[in-house]
């Protein structure tokens, strides 16, 4: 699973075969981790981060890393 991009605590990576779902991005941050789908912003699976810590996540609102989206990290 290469990673993509970090910033700060956050890593953000993609399997190399995930055939049979939408595109989308893992983040990592410690233990937790959370699927998010890159065509609608839409947490697909969350394991470690609590529901609020969720809007703290680096990501805009087409689930773009802010660093690729144009934002400040």
């Amino acid at each position: 699973m290469p990673t993509v991009l970090r910033i700060g605590a956050f890593r953000f990576y993609l399997y190399s075969h995930e055939p049979n779902e939408p595109p989308h991005i893992h983040i990592d941050r410690g233990d937790a981790t959370i699927k998010v789908w890159l065509t609608v912003v839409e947490v697909a699976k969350s394991r470690g981060f609590r529901a609020h810590e969720t809007n703290d996540l680096p990501i805009d609102g087409r689930g773009a890393p802010y660093r690729l989206a144009g934002g400040v990290a």
